[in-house]
């Protein structure tokens, strides 16, 4: 089961305004992804960043789902040649946010310092 944030974010009609800040953009991936450790756990990609890395909620049965980053992409098909895909034991996931809540307002609260640092470099330098 998905957190309720995060399907009503899926679902809004403004999903493009409300996630596409800067270089992030929503992701959904071809597959989920079994974690070998948990292979009750899965991730599942919901972001990502140009040059940057993947935003992913790992998916626990419990509903204590955790959202992770990772350099890596996981999930979906074609992004690297057979034989030559990232695996998930190997790879580093980074604990961002015990829920996809508590990550969307950092997320926003991060949005919102970019945006007053780009108002006062419009202030410095106002277009002509």
């Amino acid at each position: 089961m998905l957190p309720d944030s995060f399907v009503r974010l899926m679902e809004s009609d403004d999903l493009n305004t409300r996630l596409r800040h800067n270089t992030m953009g929503l992701t959904l991936p071809d597959d989920l992804v079994s974690v070998s450790s948990h292979p009750d756990h899965k991730l599942l990609m919901y972001a990502s960043e140009v040059s940057y890395g993947y935003w992913y909620l790992l998916l626990s049965p419990d509903g204590g789902h955790v959202v992770v980053f990772s350099e890596k992409t996981f999930g979906i098909a074609g992004a690297y040649p057979d034989g030559h895909q990232p695996v998930v034991t190997a790879s580093l996931l980074y604990k961002c946010a015990r829920h996809f809540s508590a990550w969307l307002v950092a997320f926003f609260e991060q949005c919102v310092k970019e945006d007053e640092k780009y108002e006062e470099l419009l202030k410095t330098y106002p277009p002509k």
